[in-house]
C-alpha cells in the first residue's frame, strides 16, 4: 500500500495508491495466442460515455476513434446522410447543437489528433531525430526486452526487481541514443517499487488532478506488455488471488521518465514544466471532436433506418409452430451467413442464435494429457469439467506415451544440431511427406486435437460432462440446473423439433500462431465442438429430461440433440454422434 502523498506541503494530500490502481485498471487485458479472444480495448473506461473516452485517449495517445470528417461529408453529398438523421442524432444525444451547426462542421476538415508530450517527447524535441534514434522508440524497446526475458523465464513476481537489478549496468540505451550516461542515475533509484513511485511523482511534479491521466499514458506507451500484465492480474483475481505485475511495469516506465528528467538537467526541467502547462491545450483540442460524435450518431441513425424495414419483414414472416429440424449456431458473424442460408432451404427448418459455448461453463481435459483448457468466455471461470469417454481401456496411457515420443522427436528436429540434417538423415523416406505438404495433399501437422491418437481413436472419443471443475462429482440435480439454464437462455423451452443440432464453429489453419483467433471467442479461442457435443449429451440424458419436465420444460421423447461443428474456413458442417439417432 502506497502512503498518501502531497505535491507540496501547502496542498491537500492525495491517495497515490488509489491513483495507481485506477490507472492500471484502465488497461484492457489481452489473452494469450493459444486462447485468443476479442477484447474491448476500452474495457477500463466502460463507466464513461464513449465520446468522453475518445477525447481522453486522443489527448493521451493521439488515437482517433472516428472516421475523418471527409467520410461524413461524402455520405452527406451522396444523400445517405440527411438533415432528418442529423436532427434525430441531436435529439437522441440531448445536445443543444443545431442542424445548421452540424452542416457547417461537414464543410471543414477536423484537426489532426495530437497527444500530450511525455518526458521522452520533451527529450526528443531538441534532438535531430534524422541522425539518431528517438527516446520515444528506445524506451519502449528497452522495456520490451526486460519483459520478454522475464516472461520467457516463466514470469511470476519480480519484474520490478529484475529491471532494478540490471538497470545500473545496462548501456544499451546510451549506445543507441548517445548523450549523457543514465547508469549513475539508475544506481541511485530506490530499490523498492513503491519507493520509486513516491519519489518519481514528487520529483516530476505532476499536478495531482492530472496524475491519473499521466500514469495511464505511460502504460499505454507500452500497451502490449501492459495488456499482458493486466491479463495476469485478471486471471489471478478470478481465482481469488492478486497480481501486481502491471504495477511493476508502471514503475519501470515511470523510472525511465525520472532517469531522463535527471539526465536532462535544469534546462530540461524548465521544458518539462512548460510541456505540462500545455497539456490542457491538447485536452481542449480533443474536446472539439465531441461534435463529430453527433455526425457519427447521425450515420448510425441512417444505417438503422436502412435495416429496420428488413427486420420488420423478417419478424412478420410466418413460421411453423414446431419445425422438423432446428439448429442453434454461435452468434458469431461467420456462422450467421450459413444460418441464413440453411433457413432459406425450407420453411420446416428453424435456427437459433446463442453464444458458442452453449452455456456450458466447462474446462476440457483431453484424455492422456495433463492439459486443461477453458471452453467458455474469458470473463468467466470454469465450473464443470469435460473429458473424453467411449475409448478402449488404456487409451490414456498409450496416448501419453506417444506424445512423449513425439516431443523427443520434435525437440531433435528443431534443435541446433538436428535441425539441418533432419531431412537428409531420413532420406527419401521423408520425400513423400514433403511432396504431400507442398501440393496441399496433407496437413503439414496433425490437428492438436488428434495428436497422439490413432485415426480410429480420434473419431471414437466422446467429450462428456463428467464432474465439477475441481473434480468432485456432479449430481443429477446440478446437471438439471445446467440444462435448464441453457434452454431458458436459448429461449428453447417448447416447440422442440425431432432433431435439434447444436452447432459450434472452428476453422482450419496450419503453421499459424494466430490460429485461435479464427476459432470461437465464446469458447476462449477454441473450436466449439467440445461444448456442442457435451451439451447435446446432457440434454439427451433421460434423468435430466425427467428433472426438466418437473420444471415445466417437456422435451418430447422422440427429440434428439446432436453436437456439430461449422468449419468457417470451408463452410462445411459436421454432425457428431449421429448413431444416437
Amino acid at each position: 500500500m502506497l502512503p498518501h502523498a502531497s505535491r507540496h506541503d501547502d496542498t491537500p494530500a492525495f491517495d497515490l495508491d488509489a491513483l495507481v490502481d485506477t490507472a492500471t485498471r484502465r488497461i484492457a487485458p489481452t489473452w494469450p495466442l493459444d486462447r485468443f479472444i476479442a477484447v474491448n480495448p476500452l474495457w477500463g473506461f466502460v463507466e464513461k460515455p464513449l465520446p468522453e473516452v475518445a477525447g481522453r485517449l486522443e489527448a493521451l495517445v493521439g488515437s482517433r476513434m472516428l472516421m475523418p470528417r471527409a467520410w461524413y461529408r461524402s455520405a452527406w453529398t451522396t444523400g445517405r446522410l440527411r438533415p432528418t438523421h442529423l436532427r434525430a442524432a441531436i435529439e437522441r444525444s440531448g445536445s443543444e447543437r443545431t442542424v445548421a451547426r452540424l452542416e457547417t462542421l461537414l464543410e471543414h476538415d477536423a484537426h489532426t489528433p495530437r497527444r500530450r508530450p511525455l518526458m521522452t517527447d520533451v527529450m526528443d524535441a531538441t534532438r535531430d531525430l534524422e541522425k539518431s534514434l528517438a527516446w520515444a522508440d528506445v524506451v519502449p524497446g528497452a522495456i520490451s526486452r526486460v519483459c520478454a526475458a522475464h516472461f520467457t523465464a516463466g514470469g511470476g513476481p519480480g519484474l520490478w526487481e529484475a529491471w532494478r537489478t540490471q538497470a545500473p549496468e545496462d548501456q544499451s540505451a546510451e549506445l543507441l541514443v548517445g548523450g549523457a550516461s543514465l547508469r549513475p542515475h539508475a544506481a541511485s533509484l530506490p530499490t523498492s517499487r513503491d519507493g520509486l513511485l513516491r519519489l518519481a511523482v514528487a520529483e516530476l511534479d505532476v499536478e495531482p488532478p492530472r496524475l491519473e491521466d499521466y500514469l495511464t499514458a505511460l502504460l499505454l506507451d507500452v500497451n502490449g506488455w501492459a495488456s499482458m500484465c493486466a491479463y495476469e492480474r485478471f486471471q489471478a483475481e478470478l481465482e481469488g488471488e492478486s497480481d501486481d505485475l502491471i504495477v511493476d511495469l508502471l514503475a519501470i516506465r515511470l523510472a525511465w521518465e525520472l532517469l531522463l528528467f535527471r539526465a536532462g538537467g535544469p534546462r530540461l526541467a524548465s521544458r518539462w514544466q512548460l510541456a505540462m502547462a500545455g497539456w490542457p491545450t491538447f485536452d481542449d483540442a480533443a474536446e472539439e471532436r465531441l461534435d463529430d460524435w453527433l455526425l457519427q450518431t447521425a450515420m448510425e441513425v441512417a444505417y438503422q433506418s436502412e435495416i429496420a424495414e428488413g427486420l420488420t419483414r423478417g419478424v412478420a414472416a410466418p413460421r411453423p409452430e414446431a419445425p422438423r429440424a432446428q439448429a442453434a449456431f454461435c452468434i458469431d458473424v461467420r456462422s450467421e451467413v450459413f444460418r441464413r442460408a440453411l433457413e432459406a432451404t425450407s420453411a420446416d427448418v428453424g435456427t437459433l442464435g446463442f453464444a458458442g459455448f452453449f452455456g456450458l461453463p466447462a474446462a476440457y481435459h483431453p484424455i492422456g494429457t495433463d492439459a486443461s483448457r477453458p471452453q467458455l468466455p474469458g470473463l468467466l471461470a470454469p465450473a464443470v469439467r469435460v473429458t473424453d469417454e467411449a475409448l478402449p481401456e488404456g487409451t490414456d496411457a498409450r496416448r501419453a506415451a506417444r506424445l512423449d515420443r513425439g516431443a523427443v522427436a520434435t525437440a531433435f528436429q528443431k534443435s541446433a544440431i538436428g535441425g539441418f540434417p533432419f531431412v537428409e538423415a531420413l532420406g527419401l523416406g521423408f520425400g513423400a511427406k514433403l511432396l504431400a505438404n507442398a501440393f496441399g495433399l496433407a496437413r503439414p501437422v496433425r490437428h492438436p486435437e488428434a495428436a497422439g491418437l490413432r485415426h480410429a481413436e480420434h473419431h471414437a472419443r466422446r467429450p462428456r460432462l463428467t464432474a465439477k471443475a475441481d473434480g468432485s462429482p456432479l449430481g443429477t440435480e446440478e446437471r438439471v440446473d445446467l440444462a435448464e439454464g441453457i434452454l431458458r437462455a436459448m429461449s428453447l423451452t417448447r416447440g422442440f423439433a425431432r432433431i435439434v443440432a447444436l452447432v459450434g464453429h472452428g476453422s482450419q489453419t496450419a503453421n499459424n500462431p494466430h490460429a485461435a483467433g479464427y476459432d470461437c471467442g465464446a469458447c476462449c479461442g477454441q473450436a466449439g465442438a467440445v461444448n456442442a457435443r457435451a451439451t447435446a449429451d446432457l440434454l439427451d440424458d433421460p434423468a435430466v429430461r425427467e428433472g426438466l419436465r418437473a420444471r415445466g420444460i417437456d422435451i418430447p421423447e422422440a427429440t434428439r440433440f446432436l453436437g456439430g461443428l461449422h468449419d468457417t474456413t470451408t463452410d462445411e458442417v459436421t454432425l457428431f454422434d449421429t448413431e444416437r439417432l
